[in-house]
């Protein structure tokens, strides 16, 4: 129980991560802003996960967040790739999305080393 309420955040992202992934695409005519806006939406949802996970495992102070929230959200759209793959009707596997999620997951986690570890590559 004690998890659950330390990562109900990241769980719950986990969660809508899912269910984004699992929906067959709307049959509505697309709105195409510009090519590759799909991928930015992968590494904004991903960047968000990581930052989630590095947040709740900072709380926790019993393990150092860096590693873990790279690896817990790049395992994840992986695993999503590969239900979309193999489970989810009128889905596909790309591997550009798994390239920009995991590139959404090291930058959330580079912004929060800079942010919530107040941190900068930048001084003097």
């Amino acid at each position: 129980m004690m998890f659950l309420k330390h990562h109900s955040l990241s769980l719950g992202w986990a969660i809508i991560i899912l269910v984004l992934s699992s929906l067959s695409p709307p049959k509505t005519p697309k709105i195409h802003l510009f090519e590759g806006l799909d991928k930015v939406v992968h590494f904004s949802i991903y960047l968000m996960f990581s930052g989630f996970i590095f947040r709740e495992l900072k709380k926790v102070n019993k393990i150092n967040p860096y590693k873990l929230s790279i690896i817990i959200p790049v395992f994840y759209g992986v695993l999503m790739e590969i239900l979309q793959h193999f489970v989810f009707r009128g889905r596909s596997f790309e591997l550009m999305d798994i390239v920009a999620n995991s590139l959404g997951a090291i930058f959330g986690t580079f912004c929060c080393y800079i942010v919530i570890d107040g941190r900068s590559f930048f001084k003097d």
